[in-house]
């Protein structure tokens, strides 16, 4: 990528830096999104913006718009996360919870591996971003495939909004 782009090995680091920071940012403000539009809503798009910003990786052209681009792949990362977690935490058992921190180990641990091959086999460090834009793409169709449940779920509901505020505003201030 660095060679591909004429900068330095270093600047690489900006984009880490960027994703980091505008996690970190989404974390504080998505209890406030997730009031305002709800859990669905929220895991959809930023899960959506969050494939279409890994494939704007693969697609750049310069340094410049990678940088740009990890601002909003920061901040639907973060989003998506303690959007998801607040959920499962105020909803369901412990058990849901660490199902779902298990599962992200598990890709944390099986992504580099994915897209290590996908560079490999076409010798192009695009080809990791593309793979890595199918299996968001894939999720985000599944998450669309289940809004049913979603919406069953948000019906029958027994916790009521008041409570539900509560509940949001704790979890996300921990």
């Amino acid at each position: 990528m660095y060679l591909e782009f004429d900068v330095s090995v270093s600047l690489i680091s900006i984009l880490t830096i960027g994703v980091s920071l505008f996690t970190a940012l989404a974390s504080v403000v998505s209890s406030k999104l997730v009031l305002k539009f709800g859990t669905f809503k929220i895991l959809s798009v930023s899960l959506l913006m969050m494939a279409l910003t890994v494939l704007g990786f693969g697609l750049s052209g310069n340094f410049l718009l990678l940088a740009v681009l990890s601002i909003p792949l920061g901040f639907c990362a973060g989003t998506l996360d303690s959007a998801l977690n607040s959920y499962l935490a105020i909803r369901y058992k412990a058990v849901f919870l660490n199902l779902l921190h298990g599962f992200y180990g598990l890709g944390a641990i099986l992504s580099p591996m994915l897209v290590s091959m996908a560079i490999t086999q076409k010798n192009n460090w695009r080809e990791g971003y593309f793979l890595v834009f199918y299996i968001l793409a894939g999720v985000w169709i599944i998450l669309m495939l289940s809004m049913p449940v979603w919406k069953k779920a948000e019906r029958t509901q027994n916790v009521n909004n008041e409570t539900e505020e509560v509940a949001v505003s704790i979890s996300f201030a921990e």
